[in-house]
């Protein structure tokens, strides 16, 4: 598995840079509890996807029938973060990102569709995760970087947590060059509350935009933007096929059998994780098969 070489962002998106003052601001106007719940979700997610120190693995062997394989893998060259400002929250985002910082892939690029000014949170969540280059690009645009990089002698991933860019629109050559993750994302989340305050609202709000958070049991009087109060018992709640819940602990025993993706418990209201979105999506894989010659002429 050879070097590509030095890698470098096609120069023309320097025109479609997000200014840093602008992150200075988006930072400035979040409180210091909503700056924590950002670093809260990335700090478990460095937890959930321990760094990757290799910059190169090998490994060889000899099997009985024969056989000599040998397999290389090494982190992918560059990683495209594809949002759509109007409904993409921070914790989607910063589940996303950090999976792909972890695993090794030196160049990331987070993009937001259209010329939509991303929300404060969705800004900062960025910042803090450490991505340098951050652009708004019109659709055209995508396509033109995308087929650009189907020129280059590397690898990359792009990354599409929101489902915002049809597959269509690729390259037609983009499978030789890079991978796509676009997941079909959850858009409701059930919430089984059984005190006013038993969780924190506002930042379920804040944290998950693109879902409708549907909630049972108790909840506040007045239920904040993008909330629905549903009627039902623990049975009916049970029975909504949710993809997303959020549970209370003492709950837990009863619901691990649901088919859900994810299940948040107070105190992880602005924190998310995508259990697809595995170390694999970061590598390249190159195996050799050969003819153990040794064993053969025995």
């Amino acid at each position: 598995m050879s070097d590509p070489g030095p890698f470098a962002w096609p120069v023309y998106l320097d025109k479609h840079k997000i200014p840093d003052k602008v992150f200075a601001q988006a930072y400035a106007a979040l409180s210091e509890i909503e700056r924590s719940w950002i670093k809260k979700n990335i700090a478990q997610l460095y937890a959930l996807a321990p760094a990757n120190t290799k910059e190169q693995t090998s490994t060889d062997t000899q099997w009985t029938c024969g056989l000599h394989s040998t397999t290389r893998t090494r982190p992918r060259d560059w990683g495209i973060l594809l949002l759509d400002a109007s409904c993409s929250g921070p914790a989607w985002t910063v589940a996303a990102i950090l999976p792909a910082l972890t695993s090794g892939v030196r160049h990331i690029l987070a993009v937001f569709l259209n010329q939509i000014v991303p929300s404060s949170h969705l800004l900062a969540a960025v910042e803090l995760c450490g991505v340098d280059t951050v652009c708004c690009l019109r659709r055209k645009k995508i396509i033109t970087l995308l087929e650009d990089l189907t020129g280059f002698s590397t690898q990359g991933v792009v990354l599409n947590p929101d489902n915002s860019f049809p597959g269509p629109l690729l390259p037609n050559s983009w499978q030789e060059t890079m991978v796509v993750w676009q997941p079909a994302p959850p858009r409701r989340m059930g919430i089984w509350s059984e005190a006013t305050h038993q969780w924190d609202w506002p930042t379920l709000v804040w944290n998950h935009p693109n879902l409708n958070l549907e909630i049972w049991g108790t909840g506040p009087k007045k239920l904040p933007p993008g909330c629905t109060r549903m009627s039902g018992n623990w049975s009916v709640f049970c029975s909504q096929s949710y993809r997303v819940l959020g549970v209370p602990d003492l709950r837990l025993p009863e619901i691990r059998e649901q088919r859900c993706e994810l299940i948040l418990t107070p105190g992880q209201e602005g924190c998310w994780y995508w259990p697809d979105l595995t170390p694999q999506w970061f590598q390249t894989r190159q195996s050799t098969l050969e003819t153990n010659h040794t064993l053969t002429a025995q």
